[in-house]
């Protein structure tokens, strides 16, 4: 960009781009995008993109529909692809994700987490039924500078102090680093919930699909 908004070039990204990603048809990549700083300390920015459609499976057993998949983009300062690394659910350490739970649909870069120097990453899976059908997740994912994962976290309505949702409230819709809102250190995180229909009381007649957002005050 230049600084008057104007767009001074542009370069197109997609699955016949050197060293970019590879695609199959409807995986919607592009669903989601976050900018994880230098992950691997060459003084590029890196960018990591949803395909919330990606249908590969760790069996390759043709029954993951959607399940979902991100892609680590280690850039070039021109904006070329140096590499590319997918995380789905074949990944070491990586989620643990089914047919039709959407993972990738939203991410955020949440910082240094664990303070050993490397962003994390939350990414949502707003369809994930580990606690209910449809009542989405977020993976909490400790990267390394390679673009591969040291550990994953997932919250869902079964996780302490987490959110209380019910079946098809599609948690993860969207997620949003808010800073560090408590002061303990620790940026914390905006996560929607774009079907979510309980009132105040957590009574489901707040009305149909008008939505909620969870602040999450992370550790």
């Amino acid at each position: 960009m230049n600084t008057d908004g104007s767009v001074d070039s542009t370069v197109k990204i997609n699955d016949s781009t050197t060293n970019g990603p590879v695609l199959n048809n409807n995986d919607f990549w592009g669903r989601s995008i976050a900018n994880i700083g230098d992950l691997n300390n060459d003084g590029v920015n890196d960018i990591v993109v949803g395909a919330a459609g990606d249908d590969r499976c760790a069996n390759n057993d043709n029954n993951c529909w959607d399940s979902g998949a991100i892609h680590i983009m280690f850039m070039n300062t021109d904006g070329s692809v140096d590499s590319t690394v997918e995380i789905n659910d074949s990944t070491t350490n990586g989620p643990v994700i089914i047919a039709t739970d959407n993972f990738g649909n939203s991410i955020e870069n949440i910082g240094d987490l664990n303070g050993d120097g490397v962003n994390e990453i939350a990414v949502g899976a707003q369809k994930d039924d580990g606690s209910g059908t449809g009542r989405g997740a977020v993976y909490i994912m400790h990267m390394n500078t390679d673009g591969s994962i040291d550990s994953t976290v997932e919250i869902n309505s079964s996780t302490t102090n987490g959110p209380t949702l019910s079946d098809e409230d599609y948690f993860g819709s969207s997620i949003a680093n808010i800073g560090d809102l408590d002061g303990n250190g620790v940026d914390d995180i905006a996560v929607g919930a774009q079907r979510d229909d309980m009132d105040e009381n957590g009574d489901d007649d707040g009305g149909t699909n008008r939505g909620a957002l969870h602040i999450l005050f992370l550790k």
